[in-house]
């Protein structure tokens, strides 16, 4: 049965390639919300677009975003990441401890890590189809909320830098 999954996204891919693409246009980051809870831990909603190829890989069990995603995750902060929702356009996980949290004469001191992700662009290249397809990795946006509703965000950027809040 795997073997027929890949024959089938083998046959999609030549298929797109025989229609005229040269390069296939991939994955392509929408939206990156990410909500710091009191206790550090990152409620993190991600929006995505697939191809009508990735879709099909996605279907046929062949490729899974989420746990790609949560892959890299994991790899970039040192921690579990628990994946909760996935559907063909979005997924929701939760990453521990993801803001330091420190307790200050003002108030509540919260810390994220800075976020590269050029680290999933390294991932793909493993793969077979990477010379193949054109990922866009930086989220058109990204937004960072605090406990206290403040938040930060930014525009198609590859690199997220670490961000402190006081939250009083």
């Amino acid at each position: 049965m795997a073997r027929i999954r890949r024959l089938f996204l083998l046959l999609l891919i030549t298929l797109g390639l025989c229609a005229g693409a040269a390069e296939v246009s991939a994955f392509s980051a929408d939206v990156l919300a990410i909500s710091i809870q009191p206790s550090g831990d990152a409620d993190i909603t991600f929006g995505y677009t697939l191809t009508w190829l990735e879709r099909a890989g996605v279907l046929f069990n062949i490729a899974d975003p989420a746990r790609e995603m949560a892959s890299v995750m994991e790899g970039q902060f040192h921690r579990p990441v628990t994946v909760h929702e996935v559907s063909p356009d979005a997924m929701s996980l939760t990453v521990p401890g993801f803001a330091t949290v420190t307790l200050v004469s003002g108030g509540t001191l919260y810390l994220t890590p800075s976020m590269d992700f050029r680290s999933a662009e390294q991932v793909l290249r493993q793969y077979w189809f990477a010379p193949l397809v054109n990922p866009d990795f930086s989220p058109r946006i990204t937004t960072v909320t605090f406990p206290d509703g403040q938040g930060t965000s930014w525009y198609d950027e590859g690199v997220i830098p670490s961000v402190e809040h006081l939250v009083r």
